[in-house]
């Protein structure tokens, strides 16, 4: 696990708590949200939100079909966590992000 954390706020006024990893980290297989980031001048930066059903089907390949792209973006990072409340919840969540942060989502 990480000893870094950032906190994103979406449309929706929640909170979302979120570990912050180098890309290339390999996690378990469960569920949850990401996002590829960037670390700005005062904050780390968000380029993309996603879900899934499994971080490790979905991220430890470095195949991830938007990942080039976050990449070109200035992406370094990997924040995500668990959410095993569902494929609703963690959709709900993306949406939330997406919209407060204003970076693309992914329906995986």
């Amino acid at each position: 696990m990480s000893d870094e954390k950032v906190t994103f706020l979406g449309v929706d006024r929640k909170l979302y708590e979120y570990w912050v990893y180098p890309l290339g980290t390999n996690f378990a297989d469960k569920p949850g949200n990401y996002a590829f980031a960037k670390r700005g001048s005062s904050r780390i930066e968000p380029t993309y939100f996603g879900e899934t059903e499994s971080l490790k089907t979905r991220l430890n390949d470095n195949e991830h079909e938007r990942l080039a792209c976050a990449k070109r973006n200035g992406a370094t990072l990997i924040c995500a966590h668990t959410n095993g409340a569902g494929r609703d919840a963690r959709l709900a969540e993306e949406k939330a992000l997406r919209g407060a942060c204003g970076a693309r989502g992914d329906r995986r």
